[in-house]
């Protein structure tokens, strides 16, 4: 590597619902073969998965047409570096990225809201492998996330220890909520403890369109603008407050959480707001400090999208070391390439809050240091 410092992308994907990316009948145990997941074509375009008895992504009801065509997600037809290692090297070298976290697509996302509690389990423990082999083709450069069946707390966490332990992977990921219950809940304890022991990162990462993961508002416009719009940060502001407030991080002292991909702009108004409710009714919630201390310490982290206006902003309230660099890569939206010279070219950071922001504080959350 050259000189400079080195840049991690804390939040891109592989994609492993298309077509031909992965085997999963011959990746799955042998016993949930007969449930594998399938590929559909889609007549708005684009492709669906057929899997838990249901279509993923959920289709919306209508608009959700994007620059002329039927499905945004279209464009991930030409992104095979999500699936091919190789391709992906050649691709994080194009934008100047070193290491790249890589979280699931549609079918690891929506592990934690199937019905069948059995058949997440088995799509987890096959996609954590084939994620595992991904990562492999250049160990020092990839790195993965694994997922684990929230529904079925003590499976997700002998997954969790096994993802870690024997496949490599460097954190857990878990949806906002998990089929309407929230990240505070109890029942996620044995989860989260195992994730503390193993000294990896809790990261959350906000999803659209899945079923029984729906965000926020998301039936009552029923256009995917809307929902990609606010469901994101909303979504995300649900799960910092509910693992903030409810005193998750004093419960689990050594666990470090990651917010992914729901934008980082809205914190400091949220962080003001969780302070007020606390000094007001504090007593209604397991938190044991106010909320801002936890979102200032040095186990809280949240991404941010590189063309975000109010970086500076955020960091002067919550700390130049709790905010991470995404490449969001190759989903439609994602400013890749390109991302990062544009956070290098940028006027408004330093250079410390831009060797932050691109490197150093993805390697302490993800303790590649």
């Amino acid at each position: 590597m050259s000189k400079r410092s080195v840049v991690i992308d804390a939040d891109g994907h592989v994609m492993e619902s298309m077509p031909g990316a992965v085997d999963w009948e011959h990746e799955l145990e042998e016993r949930y073969r007969s449930r594998a997941p399938r590929h559909l074509d889609f007549n708005t375009g684009g492709g669906r998965v057929f899997m838990d008895g249901k279509i993923w992504a959920k289709p919306w009801p209508r608009g959700r047409a994007i620059k002329g065509q039927d499905e945004p997600f279209t464009v991930q037809e030409s992104h095979s570096g999500m699936w091919e290692p190789e391709q992906r090297l050649r691709d994080m070298d194009l934008d100047g990225i070193d290491v790249s976290v890589s979280f699931g697509g549609t079918i690891a996302l929506a592990v934690c809201g199937m019905d069948d509690a059995d058949l997440a389990l088995g799509i987890s423990r096959a996609f954590n492998n084939w994620l595992a082999r991904y990562c492999q083709a250049s160990p020092d450069r990839l790195k993965g996330v694994a997922v684990v069946p929230f529904q079925t707390p003590d499976a997700a966490a002998l997954e969790a220890r096994r993802a870690v332990e024997e496949l490599g992977l460097i954190a857990v990921a878990v949806p906002t909520h998990v089929r309407e219950r929230p990240l505070s809940s109890e029942s996620f304890f044995p989860i989260y403890a195992e994730i503390e022991r193993l000294g990896v990162p809790l990261c959350v990462h906000a999803v659209v369109g899945l079923h029984n993961l729906m965000p926020a508002g998301a039936d009552r416009h029923g256009k995917f603008f809307f929902g990609n719009l606010l469901g994101f940060p909303t979504e995300t502001m649900h799960a910092v407050a509910s693992i903030v407030c409810e005193g998750i991080m004093d419960r689990y002292p050594d666990m470090r959480i990651g917010f992914m991909e729901g934008g980082a702009g809205w914190l400091p108004y949220l962080m003001q707001r969780m302070d007020e409710h606390y000094e007001i009714m504090g007593e209604q919630v397991g938190a044991q400090r106010l909320p801002s201390e936890y979102v200032r310490s040095d186990r809280f982290f949240i991404s941010a999208d590189p063309v975000e206006e109010g970086i500076p902003y955020v960091m002067e309230k919550i700390g130049a070391e709790r905010v991470v660099y995404l490449s969001d890569y190759w989903h439609y939206d994602a400013k890749f390439p390109g991302s990062v010279p544009h956070v290098n070219a940028r006027e408004d950071l330093t250079q410390r809050q831009k060797r932050l922001y691109l490197g150093e504080n993805a390697a302490k959350l993800y303790n590649l240091v």
